[in-house]
C-alpha cells in the first residue's frame, strides 16, 4: 500500500467517523430538542387557556375553589378539555392541593404553571403536566435508526474513496503502461529531455539510431547528439526555448561522429510535479533526401531536355516553314490552272490540309519560341479599332456559316492609338473568339473590349470574349491553360485542335504585362478574359464597333 493510499485511507476514516458520529447523535438529539419545545408550547397554551377558565368560574363562585374540593374537581372535570396523558393540580398559594383533574402521568414528565386571579390578585396555581416517555421512546427509536444508517454512511464512505483511489491507480497504471509501449515500441526515435539537456529518457529507436545504449544516452546528453554550434541547430533551440513547440529538419550525430539529418518533432509538457520537460521524436530522413536529390536531378535533366528541344525547334522554325509555305504556295499557283472539277477538288483539299497543318506548325514553333526565350514582343504603332475589325471580320464568315451573332465593341473611352504588339493582340483575339465560335452550336458570341487602368503613358486594356456555348466543367477550368490540354478527348474528337491555342494566349498575355482568366457554367456558355498593357499614341473616343 503505498503512501497515497494510506494517507487516503486515514482521511476517509476521520472523515466516516466524523459524519457518521454526527449523524447518529444530532439527529435523535435535534428531534429531541424541537418535540420537547413543541410540547412546552402546547402545555404552557393549554395551561393558560385551563387558567382562564378556573379564573371564570372562581368570579362567579368565590368560596367553591377554599371549601368544596370535591365538587371543584367535578366543575373542572366538565369546564376544562379532557387532556390526552395531561394531569392537572390546582393549589393554593402555600402549595396546598385544591383539585385535581386529569389522568396520573408517570415520571419523568414536564410541566406548566399558570396563576389564577380573584379581583386581580393570585390566590391559586394551575399546573398541567406531561409524561416525556413516550417522546424518550420515540427518541430512543430514532436513534436507533440513525445509528444503523450512521454505519452504513461509515461503511459506504470507509470504502468508497479507496474503491476510487484504487480503480484510478489501476487506470493510471493502465494508462502508463500502454504510453510505455508506445513509448518504447515506436518506430521513430524519442527522446526526453530536461531544459538544461539532460536527456532523462530514450527508447530503443533512438538507441539503435545513434548506436547507444540506453545508459550511454542518458549520460551523454543533448549536446552530444545535436551540435549546439550548427546554425540550423541553434535557431531551433532558440524557437523551442520561446514557444516550447518546434517542427522540422536538423542535423544529428551518431556515437560512431556520423551525421544524417532527421525529421524532428518537439513538444513542451510538465508532470505531475510541475516539472518541465521536453519530448522529441527524430526521423532519419538520409533516404528521403537522397531521393529528393535524385528527383530534383531528373527534373533538372528534363527541364534541360525540354529546354534543347524547343531551342531546337525554335531554331529550325524557318526550316520548317518554308516548306509548308512552298506547298502552300504552290498549290495556290495551280489552282490558278485550267483544272477539271475533280483535279480542282483534289488541289483545294490539299491547300487546306496545309494551311491547317501551317498554323498547327505555327503554335508549336511559338511555344519553342516561348519556352527558349527567343520570342519578343513588337513594338510598333496600330490602330485598335482597325486591328479588331480586321480580326473580326476574317472570323465572321465562319460565325455566319454557323447562324450565330458575333457582335465586337470597344468603349468610348478606350484610346484607339497605341505603340506594341498588333499581331499578337491579333491572335489571341482569334484564339479566343475562334475557340467560342467553335464551341458555340447556336445563340451569340460578343467581344468587349474597355479601359481597365489608365496612366499619363500607357493604359490597360480589359477584354471579354462571351459565349452561350457548351460551357467548361468547373474542375477543368484550370487545366485548360496548360500546353496540350483540352475539357477530355470528346472534346477533341469532336471539335478538333491541339490544345495550344489559350496556352499560347496566355504566355502572350502575361509578356504584354496582364493576365488571362476563364468564368464558366457547364451547359450555359463560358467568359474567357485578358489584360494587356499598351502605350498610348493618342486619345480614344470613336463609337463602338458595329455587329458583324
Amino acid at each position: 500500500m503505498n503512501r497515497i493510499e494510506l494517507s487516503i485511507r486515514h482521511i476517509s476514516f476521520v472523515a466516516a467517523a466524523t459524519v457518521s458520529f454526527l449523524i447518529a447523535v444530532l439527529v435523535p438529539a435535534a428531534y429531541f430538542a424541537i418535540a420537547y419545545q413543541y410540547m412546552r408550547g402546547a402545555i404552557d397554551a393549554r395551561n393558560e387557556l385551563n387558567a382562564n377558565v378556573v379564573t371564570d368560574i372562581v368570579k362567579k363562585n368565590p368560596t367553591m375553589w377554599r371549601f368544596e374540593e370535591l365538587r371543584l374537581s367535578e366543575m373542572l372535570d366538565r369546564r376544562l378539555d379532557p387532556g390526552i396523558d395531561e394531569e392537572r393540580f390546582i393549589t393554593d398559594t402555600r402549595g396546598e392541593l385544591i383539585a385535581h383533574n386529569g389522568v396520573t402521568v408517570p415520571q419523568p414528565r414536564l410541566s406548566g404553571v399558570h396563576n389564577i386571579y380573584d379581583a386581580g390578585t393570585v390566590v391559586a396555581r394551575l399546573t398541567t403536566s406531561r409524561s416525556l416517555v413516550p417522546l424518550l421512546c420515540d427518541t430512543l427509536f430514532l436513534a436507533a435508526g440513525s445509528t444503523v444508517f450512521a454505519l452504513l454512511v461509515f461503511y459506504l464512505l470507509r470504502t468508497y474513496p479507496l474503491q476510487t483511489v484504487r480503480k484510478a491507480g489501476l487506470a493510471l497504471a493502465e494508462s502508463e503502461e500502454r504510453h510505455r509501449l508506445l513509448f518504447e515500441q515506436s518506430r521513430d526515435a524519442l527522446v526526453v529531455a530536461m531544459p538544461n539537456g539532460a536527456i532523462i529518457a530514450a527508447n530503443p529507436a533512438a538507441c539503435a539510431l545513434f548506436g547507444m545504449t540506453r545508459e550511454e544516452f542518458l549520460t551523454a546528453g543533448r549536446d552530444a547528439v545535436m551540435d549546439p554550434a550548427d546554425e540550423a541547430n541553434r535557431k531551433a533551440l532558440a524557437i523551442k526555448n520561446h514557444t516550447g513547440q518546434f517542427n522540422g529538419e536538423l542535423n544529428f550525430t551518431r556515437k560512431d561522429g556520423s551525421s544524417f539529418p532527421g525529421d524532428v518533432s518537439v513538444s513542451r509538457f510538465s508532470d505531475s510535479a510541475g516539472v518541465v520537460r521536453s519530448i522529441m521524436r527524430i526521423r532519419d530522413i538520409t533516404e528521403r533526401r537522397k531521393a529528393e536529390e535524385f528527383l530534383q536531378q531528373a527534373k533538372k535533366a528534363a527541364e534541360a531536355a525540354s529546354l534543347a528541344k524547343s531551342q531546337f525547334l525554335a531554331n529550325m522554325s524557318h526550316e520548317i516553314r518554308t516548306p509548308m509555305n512552298g506547298i502552300i504556295g504552290v498549290t495556290g499557283m495551280l489552282l490558278e490552272t485550267k483544272l477539271d472539277p475533280e483535279q480542282r477538288e483534289y488541289a483545294e483539299v490539299l491547300r487546306e490540309s496545309g494551311t491547317c497543318l501551317l498554323n498547327l506548325v505555327n503554335d508549336v514553333l511559338d511555344l519553342s519560341k516561348i519556352e527558349a526565350r527567343k520570342i519578343d514582343l513588337e513594338h510598333e504603332e496600330f490602330d485598335l479599332e482597325a486591328t479588331v475589325a480586321g480580326t473580326i471580320d476574317l472570323l465572321s464568315v465562319e460565325a455566319r456559316s454557323k447562324g450565330l451573332q458575333l457582335a465586337a465593341k470597344i468603349d468610348p473611352d478606350v484610346p484607339l492609338l497605341l505603340k506594341g504588339d498588333p499581331g499578337r493582340l491579333r491572335q489571341i483575339i482569334t484564339n479566343l473568339v475562334g475557340n467560342a465560335i467553335k464551341f458555340t452550336p447556336h445563340g451569340s458570341v460578343s467581344l468587349h473590349i474597355f479601359k481597365d487602368t489608365e496612366d499619363r503613358g500607357s493604359v490597360t486594356l480589359r477584354s471579354l470574349v462571351r459565349d452561350s456555348g457548351i460551357g467548361i466543367p468547373a474542375d477543368k477550368l484550370n487545366a485548360i491553360f496548360e500546353p496540350f490540354t483540352q475539357v477530355d478527348s470528346s472534346t477533341t474528337r469532336k471539335y478538333g485542335g491541339t490544345g495550344l491555342g489559350l496556352t499560347l494566349s496566355r504566355q502572350f498575355a502575361e509578356m504584354m504585362g496582364g493576365t488571362m482568366g476563364v468564368e464558366s457554367v457547364e451547359g450555359q456558355g463560358s467568359t474567357f478574359w485578358f489584360t494587356a498593357v499598351l502605350e498610348k499614341r493618342g486619345v480614344g473616343g470613336e463609337p463602338p464597333l458595329a455587329a458583324c
